[in-house]
């Protein structure tokens, strides 16, 4: 579950915690999941946010106008190069 602050009558399941917007840990593994809102294709601003991803970072959510499988391709051939992948 996503959650802005844990949730003791959830406590059975497993609760990322909101660290900033669009970014949740999950406090119990240290492990991070961010979503990324796309609204068009820039590859300067995706080089730009991957610099700044996190190494605790287990999941990359793509969302919106610009998200589509074949980003998916696109965004990990960069990160590849990058040597972040």
């Amino acid at each position: 579950m996503l959650v802005e602050r844990p949730d003791p009558d959830y406590a059975r399941f497993s609760q990322w915690v909101l660290q900033e917007a669009g970014f949740w840990v999950d406090p119990d593994a240290g492990r991070g999941l961010m979503r990324w809102s796309l609204d068009r294709v820039d590859l300067r601003d995706w080089r730009a946010r991957a610099d700044r991803l996190p190494g605790s970072l287990s999941a990359l959510v793509l969302d919106g106008p610009g998200a589509n499988p074949g980003r998916i391709r696109e965004l990990r051939t960069l990160l590849e190069l990058m040597g972040r992948a």
